[in-house]
């Protein structure tokens, strides 16, 4: 069975780093959900036809966590539910959720990749805090809210790609992620926390943005690199 690679491109100056991940006919890419048992995978409940899922106990490095269980809908993941587990690698969310919750991936040290599902609309606060390997993030179009410290201290995170339909970004969302040079902000972010004791972004990180815009005022008032995007 094939594992997959990926390859990583070094930025230098204002030029990013590159990811590019090579998944194809792979073990993991190439699984059905019928191939798992579901139960020796995760605890869950069952409530009006819809599956929750309640926690993660298999000791798979790779995890799918599927659109329909048993032929029930998987339409929610409870806070805290892969908390501090050092085995996961990858989290592919196949699950058409609405929102990641608070600290969910909290402390997994080794999670690397993780794909969002298109139906994303929220991140909750500290969901991947302390996800130290993580290198890159896409983040889906639908996705409007990023709460505070979702992603702090992911040190090793180097590539973000915020979308359009961004509305609010949390106090301290990307601080401590020090690798990342730049953050492109639309102009449909129309917040964008702050806390005297924790920046939002890293000071290291330069602010891609439009004239006269909320990213714009952020950036001037606490002393960010700014280059525009108008």
């Amino acid at each position: 069975d094939r594992l997959g690679i990926y390859f990583v491109e070094k930025g230098a100056s204002q030029r990013p780093s590159k990811v590019i991940y090579d998944r194809a006919y792979s073990a993991i890419q190439m699984a059905k959900p019928e191939d798992f048992n579901w139960d020796e995978i995760f605890e869950y409940q069952i409530n009006n036809d819809e599956i929750t899922i309640l926690k993660y106990i298999s000791n798979d490095e790779n995890v799918i966590i599927p659109e329909r269980i048993k032929g029930y809908t998987v339409t929610n993941i409870v806070n805290d539910c892969f908390e501090k587990n050092s085995t996961i690698r990858s989290v592919d969310i196949q699950a058409k959720v609405k929102n990641i919750p608070n600290s969910c991936f909290f402390a997994c040290y080794n999670l690397k990749t993780i794909k969002f599902p298109d139906s994303l609309k929220k991140i909750n606060t500290g969901a991947f805090l302390g996800c130290e390997r993580i290198v890159e993030i896409i983040l889906p179009e639908k996705l409007t809210h990023i709460d505070g410290m979702a992603f702090y201290e992911c040190t090793n995170l180097e590539i973000v790609k915020l979308p359009f339909n961004l509305k609010e970004i949390g106090s301290g969302a990307f601080n401590k992620c020090k690798k990342i040079k730049e953050l492109n902000i639309s102009r449909n972010v129309d917040y964008i926390g702050y806390d005297a004791t924790m920046q939002t972004f890293s000071k290291r990180t330069t602010i891609l943005c439009e004239h006269n815009t909320i990213a714009e005022e952020y950036a001037i008032k606490h002393g960010y690199q700014i280059e525009y995007t108008n």
